[in-house]
């Protein structure tokens, strides 16, 4: 241990802190469900298939908008935004870049 060299500002955290701010009211503000993951896959139609077992945070929109902070692990490049509607249209989706701690939809 006497060897080990930690250069200054080194950071051990594996998660990062992020504020959600998302606003959809000039879309709909039906009833809807955001759900946010840390991993997923592009299917052929060029939709994304989350991977619902990386599901950092999850929550109903009111009247289109929804405001919380979650941490996510760092080893992700990309966050998939998922926007459920509760009369069975297909969600929206969007993803994000995780390099920063703001997110806005």
């Amino acid at each position: 241990m006497d060897e080990l060299v930690i250069p200054d500002g080194f950071d051990y955290n594996s998660v990062d802190q992020f504020d959600l701010n998302i606003d959809i009211s000039n879309i709909s503000t039906d009833r809807s469900f955001v759900s946010v993951y840390s991993r997923f896959s592009t299917r052929a139609d060029s939709t994304y298939k989350p991977d619902y077992s990386s599901k950092v945070i999850g929550g109903p929109l009111n009247n289109g908008t929804f405001t919380s902070n979650f941490a996510a692990p760092l080893s992700e490049d990309t966050l998939l935004i998922e926007i459920w509607f509760y009369d069975g249209q297909a969600p929206l989706q969007q993803v994000f870049a995780s390099d920063g701690s703001q997110i806005t939809w």
